[in-house]
């Protein structure tokens, strides 16, 4: 009834056509192909006693119809969906502006790295925002399959933007060495800034997840299928992006820990724990179990290499090797605790181990290496002998370190423990 009505009006967009007899007669040898493929009953219309809708122009007109109102629509959908992005990530401010507000903070003692790292992160309510754009877009094209489709390819470009501005903010950042520094006095405010951002992502991951299983109404397959793409990929980015913070860390506390002399052992690798439990796990919503549990076993096994190479080993020594142990073990509990994890295997009974073979007296100690039972096989064969050695060169007043002769440095003899294999300890 209204087809005809809207003739006029379409002629201009339909390529000339003025009426349906004339669509009818331009496209039947298109329409009978669609026909033979199966394509042209795609479109499932309510019969009316005035029009048949089975017709071929019908058919055509109705279609480029929807394919222009859905054009519109995406587009318009597309655009307010791209606004809520934009206002996560706004413009930054004229020059002025920022004389004004390093002023500004020169007055009121706060640095100017606080400052940016109030503006580098987007704030949590607008990236929600994000999330009810996309959801609220997919509700108003639910019932229809290929519209809510095209709304949900057009919600996965604007995420994609999103996750393109924040890489980029996070590859500036972290382009500082600074903001990964575990042994500074005082933890960088940028540290927070990358937390944020990858907790940002995170955000909306999870808004995303809950948009591809609705709980009132499911959405299509195709569009349930961009979907759960779009998640996976923001799971890929999430995961790649917490390893550069995670490793970052991980080098940091390495390096601290293989840097540090006998005397201030403990006190450089506690404050490198506190570091990674209160500026990065704590505050990081991405769970890195696996990651995190992997890190805390290779701090107690690289602790162990540096109490069986301390030199000399005095009687103060020892006991001082004895109290920091347990210290230690309780940091890396509670830095793994942080992510649901238990600091359990081979590192933490080798820590165990380790204080009973300070106070052991050589022919003890003797046996133990030339047993080896299973009470003592969390302590590697390579890390026993080197205490041995150690031990032996203190009694007899060595001038220097044994690895020494070898020609070794310290950081270079502990570079050689770590990576040796347990079946190739006696070679080295």
């Amino acid at each position: 009834l209204f087809l005809p009505r809207l003739e006029p009006l379409l002629a201009a967009r339909l390529g000339g056509v003025t009426s349906v007899r004339d669509l009818q007669s331009s496209v039947a040898s298109v329409l009978i192909s669609d026909e033979d493929t199966g394509c042209a009953g795609d479109v499932d219309l309510a019969q009316s006693p005035n029009v048949r809708y089975s017709d071929w122009g019908m058919r055509v007109l109705w279609t480029r119809l929807l394919s222009v109102f859905e054009a519109e629509y995406v587009n318009k959908a597309a655009s307010r969906m791209d606004d809520s992005v934009s206002r996560c990530f706004p413009a930054p401010p004229p020059a002025g502006l920022v004389d004004a507000q390093s002023t500004w903070a020169q007055r009121h003692n706060t640095k100017s790295d606080e400052l940016q790292a109030v503006s580098t992160v987007p704030n949590r309510k607008l990236v929600a925002s994000v999330v009810r754009s996309v959801g609220t877009e997919l509700e108003m094209a639910k019932s229809d399959a290929r519209l809510c489709t095209m709304v949900a390819r057009a919600a996965t470009r604007a995420i994609s933007s999103f996750v393109a501005t924040t890489k980029e903010r996070l590859l500036s950042v972290m382009n500082n060495p600074r903001v990964v520094d575990p042994c500074a006095a005082t933890a960088h405010p940028m540290t927070r800034s990358v937390i944020g951002l990858i907790n940002c992502v995170e955000a909306l991951r999870v808004g995303i997840s809950e948009l591809c299983q609705p709980a009132d109404q499911p959405l299509t397959a195709p569009a349930q299928s961009v979907l759960c793409t779009c998640r996976d990929e923001l799971q890929t980015f999430i995961d790649a992006q917490s390893d550069v913070l995670l490793d970052a860390a991980d080098r940091a506390i390495s390096q601290a820990l293989l840097d540090v002399d006998n005397s201030s052992l403990w006190s450089h690798a506690e404050h490198a724990l506190q570091w990674l439990q209160t500026q990065v796990l704590e505050p990081l919503d991405p769970r890195r179990s696996s990651r995190v549990h992997t890190m805390t076993d290779s701090y107690l096994t690289l602790f162990v290499h540096t109490v069986c190479v301390t030199m000399p080993l005095t009687e103060t020594a020892k006991l001082r090797l004895a109290s920091e142990l347990p210290q230690l073990e309780f940091a890396c509990s509670q830095a793994a605790s942080t992510m649901g994890v238990r600091v359990t295997g081979d590192a933490y009974k080798s820590v165990r181990q380790m204080r009973p073979l300070l106070f052991m007296t050589s022919r003890e100690l003797a046996q133990v290496l030339g047993e080896r039972s299973a009470e003592w096989s969390s302590v590697s064969e390579l890390d026993l002998l080197n205490h041995v050695v150690c031990r032996v060169a203190t009694e007899e007043e060595a001038e220097c370190v044994p690895h020494e002769l070898l020609g070794c440095s310290r950081r270079e003899w502990l570079g050689c423990v770590a990576g040796s294999e347990f079946v190739e300890s006696t070679d080295v």
